[in-house]
């Protein structure tokens, strides 16, 4: 056996081997990621907007302070829904806190509020002040989106499409005779998808409720509240 100063040779040898390969993310702690998922929601999120829009930016930076990197990426609604029940993501954002969801979801701080109310044609002459003024019409809805308590209370005649764009093609077509959509969205895309339709379709008050916004983490991951934590911290 080899000595070098009193130290077998080979134990030198594995000691420096040991150090050398030490991983990297213990002598330099490198960003955490935090994979969250959602549906595009302009003016308010979405990938065709500036950095992805405000609420985007809000928790990107939020996540950032805490040292995370927030992977945010854009799918249907119902594969999102369905991802953050199964674990597959660490959550979803822009989401509307619903008591249906807290069984697979853990809520953060709220973001800001968005208003949820009617267009409906402008030749159609349609006021409501309670539901029960609009029960001879029909209202066209998103799927999965998560309609508020008070409306799916009414049990009002409805008209389910797979997104806001379609609900709107609808309206102006004249197969539905209201459709709820949220007032910033409905604008943003009547400007820039349907700009023929500005003058064609219109909000009309009250709105039907006023809703926050948030990052939720799944349940189904084991994270979930140090990444509330975290983002609540940022």
């Amino acid at each position: 056996m080899f000595y070098r100063n009193g130290i077998p040779w080979l134990r030198r040898l594995l000691l420096a081997l040991s150090l050398y390969f030490i991983p990297l993310d213990h002598l330099q702690a490198a960003p955490q990621e935090v994979y969250l998922v959602t549906s595009a929601y302009p003016p308010y999120f979405g990938p065709e907007l500036p950095n992805g829009g405000v609420i985007t930016e809000i928790v990107r930076e939020a996540f950032r302070r805490s040292g995370y990197t927030a992977k945010l990426e854009f799918l249907p609604w119902a594969r999102c829904l369905a991802y953050a029940k199964s674990g597959k993501v660490d959550g979803l954002f822009g989401v509307w806190h619903l008591k249906e969801r807290e069984s697979f979801l853990l809520y953060a701080d709220p973001m800001p509020p968005i208003q949820l109310g009617f267009y409906t044609r402008a030749n159609s002459k349609i006021q409501y002040k309670t539901f029960e003024d609009l029960r001879p019409y029909v209202i066209g809805t998103v799927q999965s989106y998560g309609d508020p308590p008070n409306f799916v209370a009414a049990k009002l005649n409805t008209d389910v499409a797979p997104d806001d764009k379609r609900n709107l093609a609808k309206l102006q077509a004249g197969r539905v005779d209201l459709i709820l959509i949220e007032k910033g969205v409905a604008r943003y895309l009547l400007t820039h998808e349907f700009p023929t339709m500005l003058d064609e379709l219109v909000w009309i008050d009250p709105p039907v409720s006023t809703n926050l916004q948030y990052v939720a983490l799944s349940l189904a991951t084991q994270r979930a509240k140090e990444l509330q934590q975290a983002f609540r911290a940022g």
